[in-house]
C-alpha cells in the first residue's frame, strides 16, 4: 500500500486541501498518472471537500514528455474555475518527475488554459 494525496476544496474555506488515500501500490504501475486522476475525478469520500471537476468529465488522453504531462479532458471539464485547474495540478505533481501541466480539451488549447501549470 501507498499513500497518495487528492486535493480538493475544503468546504468552509475555500481552499485546496489534500484529502489522503491508501491505494495498492500495484494501481500505479501500468499509468500512474491516469489511475489518480480518475480517482480525482471520481472526487472526495468525505463530505467536508467539493470536486471541483465537472460531471461527465473524461481523460481523452494523457502523455508525459520531458518532464511535463499533457492531459486532454473532454469539454465538460470547460465548465469548472481556477480551483478544478489547481485540483489536478497539486495532485500530479506529487509525482516528482512532472515540472508542469499541460490541459487541453478534445486536443484543442482553450482560453484560461493556455499556459503551462505549476504546482500551486
Amino acid at each position: 500500500e501507498t499513500e497518495i494525496k487528492l486535493f480538493f476544496t475544503e468546504s468552509t474555506s475555500n481552499i485546496l486541501i489534500p484529502e489522503i488515500r491508501k491505494i495498492n501500490s500495484k494501481e500505479l504501475i501500468s499509468n500512474p498518472y491516469l489511475y489518480v486522476l480518475n480517482l480525482l475525478i471520481q472526487g472526495p469520500k468525505e463530505n467536508k471537500y467539493i470536486n471541483e471537476i465537472p460531471k461527465g468529465t473524461k481523460v481523452n488522453d494523457i502523455k508525459f514528455e520531458k518532464g511535463i504531462l499533457f492531459i486532454d479532458l473532454s469539454e465538460e471539464f470547460l465548465n469548472s474555475g481556477v480551483n478544478s485547474i489547481y485540483s489536478i495540478v497539486n495532485t500530479i505533481c506529487q509525482f516528482n518527475e512532472i515540472e508542469k501541466i499541460k490541459i487541453t480539451i478534445n486536443g484543442e488549447n482553450k482560453t484560461g488554459l493556455t499556459e503551462y501549470f505549476t504546482k500551486n
